[in-house]
């Protein structure tokens, strides 16, 4: 059987690829990793343990540390300097401003994490890679659209000189709505709502469609999200 490293963060979407790694790959063969990188909302690395744990799969969980996107300090997730928004005009983050994004862009963050995910996999003859970027992200995130893991699995390809390299994005046209009927459908709706975390603030207050603060990007999608599910699931 082949084995799948899942990029998991602890959210709604790499948690839901979490799950369709394990339906399809097996639980044995599943190995989550995580990046700690002095994020504003570390609490996601705690839900993703717990998540592990509640999957039986934390046994082959590792955690890698990537202080250098702290130390670069652009984004709104590292920087506590730097206003959350969807519009970073006068953030301080100047990447995202020059270029129209949101001011928690960090700029080349899932070039680094898919890299040190795909080297580790490496290690134990895994080449499967399953990451959780989706259509909510396209337009505000250029590393979670399609041509950048096109481009991105070529590249490791070359690096690795392994043709079996293989990037997943089963979310990558999916909506959040779907994200959830998702997750519904391998049955663990329930877990997805309670135990994953969205909020770029990292607040754990209790909302029907899962924790968060409410206000930031990141929730006010998941809300949007969960009501048209909800509507979908209602008719």
């Amino acid at each position: 059987m082949e084995k799948c490293v899942v990029l998991h963060s602890g959210g709604q979407d790499s948690t839901t690829c979490l799950l369709l790694a394990i339906d399809q790959f097996g639980k044995e063969n599943v190995y989550p990793v995580g990046f700690f990188y002095h994020q504003t909302h570390v609490v996601e690395l705690d839900q993703a343990e717990r998540i592990c744990n509640l999957l039986g799969v934390s046994e082959r969980r590792r955690v890698f540390h990537l202080g250098v996107l702290n130390d670069l300090g652009g984004g709104a997730l590292t920087n506590a300097n730097i206003g959350i928004s969807t519009d970073a005009t006068g953030s301080g983050n100047k990447y995202a401003e020059a270029h129209g994004l949101p001011s928690t862009v960090i700029p080349g963050r899932n070039v680094l994490f898919l890299a040190v995910a795909a080297a580790w996999g490496a290690m134990f003859d895994c080449y499967n890679l399953m990451t959780g970027g989706c259509l909510a992200d396209y337009e505000g995130y250029p590393d979670c659209r399609p041509e950048f893991y096109s481009s991105m699995e070529e590249a490791l390809i070359n690096a690795l000189d392994e043709i079996r390299v293989t990037i997943i994005t089963p979310l990558t046209l999916k909506s959040k709505a779907e994200t959830f009927q998702i997750a519904d459908e391998l049955g663990y709706l329930d877990l997805v709502v309670r135990e994953t975390h969205t909020c770029y603030r990292g607040s754990r207050e209790w909302h029907d469609w899962g924790a968060g603060c409410g206000e930031c990007p990141a929730c006010v999608t998941r809300a949007n999200g969960w009501d048209e599910f909800q509507t979908v699931v209602g008719t």
